[in-house]
């Protein structure tokens, strides 16, 4: 985008930016988000601002791009530059007990919790406690309550009235807990979202009269109301509502909230217009008000691929198998963060096999593996566990831990050569690649009419498709095409197959 005249869509954006409006911009996939917002930022000048990054990377290119006037951090930087030395001390040490018995023991838990529909042990309850704390960190609520018990930590069978007694039968530990957390003597480990929700509760103030607010369609709650705080400034929320898909993390579209005026970005620079053309069905099924346009200079295509350069899974059981079948053919594998999450959740499968007790977030309410194989059976919203469960009784947990040790490193200041990158859709948000595959772990809508498909993974699947940059093998997203879901005649024609 570097030395490219602004499209007629950036230069209303930068117009209105620079009548100090409050903007919504809604950015298509891969139509030069950070570069309008690097235009914005060299046309304010001499005003100050801020712009907030949704993660690292993006916040030091973001830096490297923007001129000194603005800011560029995330939220997180902004938190911890203004964490008190002996908690910042804490957060580096790394140390505080954080494991369920610890928990339990500090908080006194001795009994556990039985009823007709959960049974829990006392280190299970330390868990929950914990994870009460999580919810209440992740929240713009400035007092904790027994909501922050939130419904995805508790296991199956747990209604709405066990839920509210269990909630504020776990509410008093919940606060001793975050009480903890802010005294430099505290025994619990201190993490970031401690010190991030510290400062949302201390009313922060932002540089500048400007606020760049990156990714808003998936802002986590309390980072919305750091950013709703600056009450002063201008606001510019920028995102994709279409790609909202960490609404489990307690993310919220903090786009829909904003008052301002609305303007779009929808010429894509990252795909042509037959990637273009698949994308918009989902956009279609979505009921979206936009539809992307792809760059006619590249040739993107739909076809098959023998060799990718990223294949894009459902779930990590999906990326677990897709790692053994590229690391059986001879190529050099590479998974975000090393492997790591696999690693944890084959451990977590050994402990429950062997009758022991996880900590696994995505396990520790199951006593041994049967329960989970169970889990998996009843529950219709555990498919990608069941992908998981049947690879480690297909091929074995050590199997499993073995196979992640084969993995290219690519984490830290090096990275070793790799030939395909393997990961979940949510995890390939914000990268590209020439070559992309989709796995085969995504769902199909159902066949009965009366079956609304889920809305979070129609956005899952455009995030996934709008990743490819040169060629697309849409795999178990194929459904979308046969037949086209009400597509217009023109997005209909726009599809071709190499």
């Amino acid at each position: 985008m570097g030395g490219f005249p602004p499209t007629p869509e950036q230069a209303d954006i930068v117009d209105a930016a620079v009548a100090r409006q409050n903007l919504v911009v809604s950015a298509c996939a891969g139509t030069g988000k950070t570069a309008t917002l690097e235009m914005i930022a060299g046309h304010i000048a001499p005003r100050q601002g801020t712009f907030i990054a949704f993660g690292r990377d993006i916040a030091a290119e973001a830096r490297s791009r923007f001129p000194s006037n603005v800011v560029c951090k995330t939220a997180h930087a902004f938190a911890l530059a203004a964490t008190p030395t002996p908690l910042k001390e804490r957060f580096f040490a790394k140390r505080g007990a954080h494991h369920g018995k610890d928990v339990a023991r500090i908080l006194g838990i001795t009994d556990g919790y039985r009823s007709e529909a959960i049974d829990l042990s006392p280190n299970q309850l330390g868990m929950l406690a914990r994870e009460m704390k999580s919810w209440f960190c992740k929240s713009d609520s400035r007092d904790m309550v027994w909501q922050h018990l939130h419904p995805e930590a508790l296991p199956g069978g747990c209604d709405a009235k066990e839920r509210e007694h269990l909630g504020r039968m776990l509410l008093p530990w919940a606060k001793k807990i975050w009480s903890d957390t802010q005294s430099p003597n505290g025994v619990f480990k201190y993490s970031f979202e401690d010190y991030l929700k510290r400062y949302q509760l201390s009313s922060p103030r932002l540089p500048g009269d400007i606020i760049l607010f990156d990714e808003a369609q998936d802002a986590s709650r309390v980072i919305a109301d750091i950013v709703r705080q600056q009450t002063n400034a201008q606001k510019i929320f920028v995102g994709d509502e279409m790609q909202a898909i960490m609404g489990f993390t307690g993310a919220v579209n903090a786009m829909a909230g904003h008052d301002g005026r609305r303007l779009a970005l929808t010429q894509s620079f990252r795909f042509g217009p037959h990637v273009a053309a698949v994308a918009n069905l989902f956009l279609s099924m979505l009921g979206a008000d936009l539809r992307v346009k792809g760059f006619e200079p590249i040739k993107s295509r739909l076809t098959g691929i023998a060799a990718p350069d990223a294949i894009l899974c459902r779930s990590n059981g999906g990326v677990i198998g897709e790692v053994m079948e590229q690391l059986k053919i001879g190529r050099r594998v590479a998974t975000p963060g090393d492997g790591a999450e696999i690693r944890a959740l084959a451990q977590a499968a050994m402990q429950l096999q062997a009758g022991q007790a996880t900590e696994h977030p995505e396990l520790f309410m199951f006593k041994k593996w049967e329960d989970v194989k169970e889990h998996c059976d009843t529950d219709p919203s555990a498919k990608g566990l069941k992908v998981f469960v049947k690879i480690v009784d297909d091929f074995g947990a050590g199997a499993i831990m073995s196979m992640t040790e084969r993995l290219v490193k690519i984490g830290g200041k090096r990275t070793d050569p790799y030939d395909v990158l393997v990961t979940t859709a949510h995890k390939s948000k914000g990268l590209q690649f020439p070559k992309v595959r989709i796995g085969d772990d995504f769902p199909a809508p159902s066949e009965d009419p009366d079956d609304e498909f889920d809305d979070a993974e129609l956005m899952l699947a455009y995030v996934a498709v709008t990743r490819a940059q040169h060629e697309l093998s849409i795999g178990s997203l194929g459904w979308v095409l046969c037949p086209p879901p009400t597509p217009t005649p023109q997005e209909r024609n726009e599809i071709q197959f190499a």
